[in-house]
């Protein structure tokens, strides 16, 4: 089983690179294997910048960007079209107060 983790995220700079390590630490101590994909809606570079930097290098941790706010809807489609998975989720930034 592999699972795909979808997480859109707007205006998240400052907070996604730690959501990201959080979550990649959690799904590290897991039995199974996963991807995260992090989809970056619109906003600051910024955010995407520590997106990637997040992710590093790991093989399975994808960052994807919407060059403009398209919505959270279309943010976690997006997500799901491009996951590789037969398991999938999303979630809301973990963080989040929205």
């Amino acid at each position: 089983m592999t699972l795909s983790l979808v997480i859109p995220a707007f205006n998240e700079g400052g907070h996604i690179g730690a959501t990201i390590t959080h979550v990649c630490a959690y799904l590290d101590a897991q039995p199974y294997d996963w991807e995260l994909i992090v989809v970056i809606d619109g906003g600051p570079r910024e955010a995407a910048d520590e997106a990637r930097a997040a992710a590093g290098t790991r093989h399975n941790v994808r960052v994807l960007i919407n060059d403009v706010n398209r919505g959270k809807g279309y943010s976690v489609r997006r997500g799901f079209l491009e996951a590789r998975g037969d398991r999938d989720r999303k979630s809301t930034r973990l963080n989040s107060s929205h």
